[in-house]
């Protein structure tokens, strides 16, 4: 598969003019690559379609050769095995190379983002099933991060402490951009409040700070019943007093599809269950407190004469 023929792919589209100016540097050093000269049709077509797509990702498949074969070979179930050997894929070995396994976390998410992306763009996967599947690699970095991250804090192993999954994380329908809505409990007194904080921070830092392969994920803690203030890990008996006495019903919504996904899950999904059943069954009517948030959203997010362009937060949009 030359230049010329992954060109045509896009060719009258308009992605044409995109593919010329961000696939010149893969071209050049992949396209004579025997996986690239085999690759079925189909994975071509997405193969084209990212690179004119996302000059980021056609700078990064320019360099990860490894990356070719497995599109090469495709099958049918292509994701669904993708999925069983994440376990087998992830890095360790972070007591003894920390640097490493941070960059092998970003990298395999790079990787399998790509290949994922490849084949939602070529017809080979439906977006909900690649959905899905980023749902399920974050998953798996999560918990490794919250691993490496107990390893490094000897004094948080024996802590009780989970990590809850909101807003798409929890939908299981993360995109190629989403970030981690995450939220951290904790068990036990005040005492452990500390180092459950210490605990979340560094294990945020394992996903998202910079390192050469980039970021694994942006996190957004703020989902918290003490939002942007106070410390990251919230205790368990803090967050079912605050949900059953004082979430207003937008944070009701939101608990809804709430999951546990990382830590101590037997306390953690006992108590979402819990909560998500008494809460439930006492909305009633919930729309009219949706009705008045989505009017505020527009009316503070839009501005005016803004409405076509808001895709997100408009009259319409996909909120």
């Amino acid at each position: 598969m030359n230049g010329t023929a992954l060109a045509r792919f896009v060719a009258g589209s308009a992605l044409e003019a995109p593919f010329a100016a961000n696939a010149e540097l893969f071209l050049e050093r992949r396209v004579g690559d025997l996986a690239c000269i085999d690759l079925p049709e189909q994975a071509a077509r997405g193969l084209a379609r990212v690179l004119a797509s996302n000059a980021e990702f056609a700078r990064y498949l320019s360099s990860r050769a490894e990356l070719l074969p497995r599109l090469a070979e495709l099958s049918p179930d292509a994701l669904r095995q993708q999925g069983a050997s994440l376990e087998a894929r992830l890095p360790s070995g972070w007591s003894s190379d920390l640097e490493g396994f941070l960059d092998g976390l970003r990298l395999l998410r790079r990787d399998d983002m790509a290949f994922a992306a490849c084949l939602d763009l070529g017809g080979l996967a439906p977006f909900g099933e690649v959905s899905r599947f980023l749902s399920l690699l974050a998953e798996r970095i999560l918990e490794r991060a919250l691993d490496a991250a107990r390893d490094s804090l000897g004094s948080a192993g024996g802590l009780d402490f989970a990590v809850l999954g909101m807003g798409k994380l929890a939908g299981r329908e993360l995109t190629y951009h989403s970030d981690l809505d995450l939220i951290f409990l904790y068990g036990g007194d005040t005492e452990q409040m500390h180092p459950a904080s210490r605990l979340a921070q560094r294990m945020i830092h394992y996903l998202s700070t910079p390192t050469g392969a980039g970021v694994a994920y942006t996190i957004d803690a703020r989902l918290r019943p003490s939002g942007r203030q106070g410390t990251l890990g919230t205790s368990s008996e803090a967050y079912a007093g605050y949900q059953e006495r004082q979430a207003q019903t937008w944070e009701h919504l939101a608990l809804m599809r709430c999951r546990a996904l990382a830590g101590d899950l037997s306390r953690a999904v006992p108590l979402l269950e819990k909560l998500q059943q008494e809460i439930g069954a006492r909305h009633v009517a919930p729309w009219p407190a949706v009705a008045e948030l989505r009017e505020r959203i527009a009316a503070e997010r839009t501005g005016n004469g803004r409405d076509a362009l808001a895709i997100k937060t408009g009259a319409g949009g996909i909120m």
